[in-house]
């Protein structure tokens, strides 16, 4: 496991529940988007990188994909990125999405 999908773990698992997930903001009223939940778990902008390529770097932007998607579609966005983070090349994005 490396660093970042350690990140990404902490992160999904932060927001697994919907009524801690949210968009619009990075964070509110302890809501959090995909990339707040990586920012919380991971530091400062700095170590938010490479978290944020995986989620954002290869479909556009993280951030709009939360705030236009369901909750199970971010959730499976973190399951690709944390298995693209481990094993390479997890497959075709978006499964099912």
């Amino acid at each position: 496991m490396t660093r970042t999908s350690r990140k990404l773990r902490k992160a999904r698992e932060l927001i697994s529940d919907p009524k801690k997930w949210g968009k619009g903001s990075y964070e509110k009223d302890g809501r959090y988007c995909a990339l707040g939940a990586v920012y919380a778990c991971g530091g400062g902008a700095y170590d938010l990188d490479d978290a944020a390529l995986c989620l954002g770097g290869y479909l556009g932007s993280a951030i709009s994909f939360n705030d236009t998607h369901s909750h199970d579609d971010v959730l499976a966005l973190f399951d690709w990125a944390i298995a693209f983070e481990e094993v390479g090349s997890p497959g075709v994005w978006p499964p099912g999405v």
